[in-house]
């Protein structure tokens, strides 16, 4: 069971409306430091739950970026760009030392946060400069039930006996909510995720314009985000990378024990 242990109560600025959010949690651990982790595509902050029950020398913080229903995010649809804001608000809350931890989607957007706070950038199987991804359109927004089952079945590096069972349930359970989504997430997919030319120009500038010691993690058999593309953004900008194998998009359910290893050594460098 996901529970959260602390709240932090966080006030900012949204359209010059101050707003009271209660969004911002935290999962205590056993040491005082900080990791924030900001979830993928249509995920939300529980994506998590495989670290909860681990042996943590960190302190859990997450939040979920908006929906169309987020009634003090004044924008009509998602974009990287106010993702981004969003998440800079809330991190601007923080003032003590932290990690980012960003996957997918959220690690593209971890690259356009700054603070003074920053130690390390962590990110798994990021949206990144060299990606191909005009192939995963229609994963991220599918049209109907044999999509929906293809964009479940490839974030993993094969299916377990748990989730062969429920497939069904849970491709036709994300296709509908996919639906009420559409038009939220479509500018967002098909103007930047899956755009060339956003991806090589907008997302490579935000890449260098990043000032924090950075980590990439890639899973070997990740068909969202193929680790070579991975490999080229670590060459390109000085990174630090590390691959895991018989792993694929989905880095936190498959590696849970691997990444939280390498987080408490993370932290104890610190």
């Amino acid at each position: 069971m996901f529970r959260d242990n602390y709240t932090r109560r966080i006030y900012r600025f949204i359209n010059g409306r101050v707003i009271v959010d209660d969004k911002l949690n935290e999962i205590k651990g056993n040491g005082s430091h900080k990791v924030l982790f900001l979830h993928g595509f249509n995920s939300n902050k529980k994506f998590v739950f495989p670290l909860v029950s681990k042996h943590r020398e960190y302190s859990i913080l997450s939040f979920d970026f908006p929906t169309k229903t987020t009634e003090e995010f004044n924008y009509n649809y998602a974009t990287i760009e106010s993702f981004t804001l969003f998440a800079q608000n809330i991190i601007d809350t923080i003032n003590e030392p932290f990690t980012i931890v960003g996957h997918s989607l959220g690690g593209a957007i971890a690259m356009g946060l700054k603070s003074k706070f920053i130690k390390n950038k962590i990110l798994l199987c990021p949206l990144n400069p060299f990606s191909e991804t005009e192939r995963v359109k229609d994963w991220l927004l599918p049209n109907d039930m044999k999509q929906s089952l293809e964009s479940i079945s490839s974030l993993f590096n094969g299916l377990n006996k748990e989730l062969s069972n429920n497939l069904d349930f849970i491709s036709s359970t994300f296709l509908r909510d996919i639906n009420t989504k559409r038009g939220w997430y479509q500018k967002m997919v098909l103007e930047e995720i899956c755009n060339p030319l956003y991806i090589k120009s907008n997302l490579y500038e935000t890449y260098k314009n990043n000032e924090n010691k950075t980590l990439l993690i890639q899973g070997d058999k990740d068909l969202f985000i193929k680790n070579e593309s991975s490999k080229n953004t670590s060459r390109e900008f000085n990174f630090g990378y590390l691959e895991l194998k018989n792993a694929g998009h989905s880095l936190l359910h498959e590696k849970p024990t691997e990444i939280n290893e390498l987080l408490n050594k993370i932290v104890a460098n610190e």
